[in-house]
């Protein structure tokens, strides 16, 4: 009997420690900054396929080709951080927070590049076709990278215009 007694007295000293202890709060990191492109076309006539990279802030990189109803996955890779640090400098320079999306109707064989940019929980995609993104300076330059980036990835030669 003693000994049922001593283990409820230590239960509930227990739960009395354990409502007077200070109140702690985990603060949720916020999620990751991503961005993810995509050229479109994955079912274009020419058959060159649709390629997508997705990229996070601390460098970890996918890409994939899809061609037709065939996907084809490379990665994950980590960039290593000057590539990295560029990278998302030349993502910051095209300015997609503010880029409108095209409004025009696409020319035929045309398709259509998707920016998706994500960051403190919030997203905002950008779509545009192929001749309109090329037209800007800034999106000329990360579309550069981009294939130069998929093409060393892969060992593929990717066809974005």
């Amino acid at each position: 009997m003693l000994r049922f007694l001593n283990l409820h007295l230590l239960t509930l000293l227990s739960l009395l420690l354990a409502a007077c202890a200070p109140a702690t709060s985990i603060t949720p990191s916020p999620p990751p900054q991503t961005f993810t492109f995509s050229s479109g076309g994955a079912y274009h006539p020419q058959g060159f396929g649709a390629w997508t990279l997705t990229l996070d802030a601390t460098g970890r990189l996918v890409i994939t080709h899809q061609v037709y109803d065939e996907v084809t996955t490379y990665g994950p890779f980590t960039l290593p951080e000057q590539e990295n640090s560029d990278l998302w400098a030349l993502i910051a320079q095209a300015d997609l927070a503010h880029l409108p999306s095209s409004d025009r109707p696409g020319m035929p064989d045309e398709v259509r590049y998707t920016f998706v940019l994500q960051s403190a929980g919030q997203s905002r995609t950008v779509t545009l076709w192929v001749r309109d993104a090329w037209d800007l300076a800034p999106l000329a330059a990360l579309l550069t990278r981009l294939e130069a980036i998929i093409a060393n990835y892969t060992d593929q030669s990717p066809v974005l215009r």
